[in-house]
């Protein structure tokens, strides 16, 4: 797992967007994403708001306030969903013990 880890963080976000909507790899993170419209909304949202930092343009409020709610978002699906994975795979040892 850490050697994917290690690759992601040379994927620019466009690339991750693209890997994780993609047809034939959508179905691995349907399940925490669920949809896929919001999940492209909320890299539009957080590409556009870093794309303005990273060019030294004017962020206007509505842009940083978007795209600090995508920040959120991603942060709130992505813990949400190690919970879930923790809660699993606490429930697959007890049962294992069983």
């Amino acid at each position: 797992m850490m050697r994917i880890c290690s690759k992601l963080e040379y994927a620019d976000l466009r690339e991750l967007q693209d890997t994780v909507t993609n047809k034939t790899l959508w179905p691995l993170f349907e399940d925490r994403f669920s949809n896929k419209e919001t999940l492209v909304k909320r890299f539009d949202q957080l590409a556009e708001l870093r794309n303005g930092i990273r060019h030294s343009r004017t962020v206007d409020e509505v842009t940083r306030k978007e795209g600090e709610a995508a920040l959120l978002w991603f942060s709130q699906v992505l813990t949400d969903s190690k919970a879930v994975a923790q809660q699993r795979h606490a429930a697959d040892g007890a049962s294992r013990r069983s």
